[in-house]
C-alpha cells in the first residue's frame, strides 16, 4: 500500500468518519496528549490536579446526584483538592445503576454512546458517553498505537466478534471502513479457516494486527505449523487486547511475525485505561 492510500484514509475517510459522528476532537486530543506526555517539567502532577478541580466543579453544576452529595461547594483553587476530596464519598456500582439519571449531566449532551459493562462481576454497569468523551477514548489508544509507529489510516487486520443483527452489522462495516481494516470472526478458528485469514493477510498487506490475543495466536501457531514466514507481512506491531497476554504467547507472537508485541488494557464501558510502551 502506497503513503499516497494512507493519507487518504487518514485524511479524508476517517476524517469525515469522525466528522459525522461529532467525534471531531480526536484530532485535537490526540495532539494535546502528545505534547503532554513529552512534559518534562514536572507539571503532570499540575495538570491533573486542574483537571480534577474543573471536574468536581462540572459534577457540581450539572449533576443533581453530586451536587445532593458533593459535601458543599468545590475548594476554589486546585491547590486545597486534598482536604475537599477526603469527605467526598465513593461511588460504588449500586448508585450508577440506580441513579443513573441522577448521575448524568443536565441539561444532557444532543448525541450519545450507551456503553454496558458484561457484568462479569454479577451486576451489569450502564455508562453514558458523550462524542467528546469518545474522542478521547479513540485519541487515547492513537497515542498509544503510535508508541509502535501505527498511524491513522495504517491498514488492520481485526480479530473480533460478529455482531447478529443487521443493524450492528451495517455499522460494524461502516466502523472498520473508516478505520481501514478487515474483520476476522471470532467462532471460525479451524485449520480451514486459518488458511482463508492467512490468504486474506497476504492480500491485504496490514501494518498492524489487533485482537483477543487467543485468536491472533491460534493464527501464528497455524502459520509456523505450515513451515510459512509470518515475517513477510512487515507488520509494525501485534496489538492484543481483552485476554491475559502469557509470556510464551508473547514469544510465539514475535517469533512468528518478527515484530513487536503491544498489550492493551481496558473495559468495555471505559475504553483504554493502559498500553505497554516500547521499553
Amino acid at each position: 500500500m502506497t503513503s499516497f492510500d494512507r493519507w487518504v484514509f487518514r485524511n479524508v475517510v476517517y476524517r469525515g468518519a469522525v466528522l459525522s459522528r461529532g467525534e471531531q476532537g480526536v484530532f485535537w486530543e490526540l495532539a494535546s496528549l502528545r505534547e503532554i506526555e513529552q512534559d518534562r517539567g514536572g507539571q503532570l502532577e499540575q495538570l491533573h490536579h486542574a483537571r480534577l478541580f474543573e471536574l468536581l466543579r462540572y459534577a457540581h453544576a450539572r449533576s443533581p446526584w453530586y451536587r445532593e452529595r458533593l459535601p458543599g461547594s468545590p475548594p476554589p483553587s486546585p491547590e486545597a483538592l486534598s482536604d475537599y476530596l477526603a469527605t467526598v464519598p465513593l461511588l460504588e456500582k449500586r448508585d450508577l445503576r440506580i441513579h443513573r439519571e441522577d448521575l448524568l449531566a443536565h441539561p444532557p449532551p444532543a448525541r450519545v454512546t450507551v456503553k454496558t459493562t458484561g457484568g462479569s462481576t454479577g451486576e451489569a454497569v450502564t455508562v453514558t458517553k458523550d462524542r467528546a468523551s469518545i474522542a478521547r477514548e479513540m485519541a487515547a489508544s492513537w497515542l498509544g498505537y503510535g508508541w509502535f509507529g501505527v498511524q491513522i489510516g495504517d491498514r488492520a487486520i481485526r480479530f473480533w466478534g460478529d455482531p447478529f443483527s443487521t443493524k450492528r452489522k451495517l455499522r460494524f462495516i461502516a466502523s472498520d471502513l473508516a478505520m481501514h481494516r478487515i474483520r476476522f470472526s471470532a467462532f471460525a478458528f479451524d485449520d480451514e479457516a486459518l488458511e482463508r485469514y492467512w490468504v486474506r493477510c497476504r492480500r491485504f498487506d496490514p501494518d498492524y494486527i489487533y485482537g483477543y490475543a487467543s485468536m491472533i495466536v491460534a493464527l501464528a501457531r497455524f502459520v509456523r505449523d505450515q513451515a510459512i514466514d509470518g515475517r513477510e507481512l512487515g507488520l509494525k506491531v501485534v496489538i492484543t487486547t481483552s485476554e491475559v497476554l502469557h509470556d510464551i504467547d508473547r514469544a510465539t507472537l514475535e517469533e512468528t511475525f518478527g515484530c513487536p508485541v503491544q498489550n492493551e488494557y481496558g473495559c468495555g464501558e471505559v475504553g483504554p485505561i493502559a498500553y505497554s510502551c516500547p521499553h
